[in-house]
């Protein structure tokens, strides 16, 4: 019973020393405001930003908002939130296919 109470104190002290550790590495690895100014970060964010504005110019939001009620107007025999799903399928895959 000792001997258990014994390896759980130092098994909670090895925890302790590496929760610590690695406390202190994260505060030397630590991000600035600047980093976020860095051509790393600022492209992948234009080229997202580009992409959402993109799809939202096109128009392809009242499509998704209202894929149910122009699947049930089309008279279509696929469930009609099963078609919102398809609809979110074709649209990630498309863009999949965009992509170089």
């Amino acid at each position: 019973m000792i001997m258990k109470t014994l390896q759980s104190i130092l098994l909670l002290l090895c925890h302790v020393f590496q929760l610590r550790r690695c406390n202190q590495k994260s505060k030397e690895d630590s991000a600035t405001w600047k980093d976020l100014l860095s051509a790393a970060i600022i492209k992948p964010i234009s080229i997202s930003l580009m992409l959402f504005t993109l799809q939202v110019l096109s128009g392809i939001d009242p499509v998704l908002f209202y894929t149910v009620d122009i699947f049930q107007a089309a008279g279509s025999t696929i469930d009609d939130y099963y078609s919102t799903i398809y609809v979110g399928i074709v649209q990630v895959v498309s863009f999949q296919n965009v992509q170089p």
